[in-house]
């Protein structure tokens, strides 16, 4: 099975103790890749960009969608 390429949009404190630590997991086991991240507040996006080694950092998903290949 391939991994589903997700791009996140949020990553305030429900995602981050939540959301993000999920699909981290899932990420470990090989169904997910968190390619990018998307967040108005650039230095929450870079700390969670860092905390879960996503490469990819965007404040504008429009962009985010345009330049990512998601599934």
């Amino acid at each position: 099975m391939e991994a589903v390429r997700l791009g996140f949009i949020g990553v305030g404190y429900i995602a981050n103790t939540t959301h993000l630590p999920v699909l981290a997991g899932l990420a470990k086991s090989g169904q997910v890749v968190l390619s990018a991240l998307c967040d108005l507040n650039e230095k929450a996006l870079s700390t969670r960009a860092a905390d879960y080694g996503v490469g990819a950092t965007y404040t504008n998903y429009g962009e985010m969608l345009r330049n990512e290949e998601l599934d």
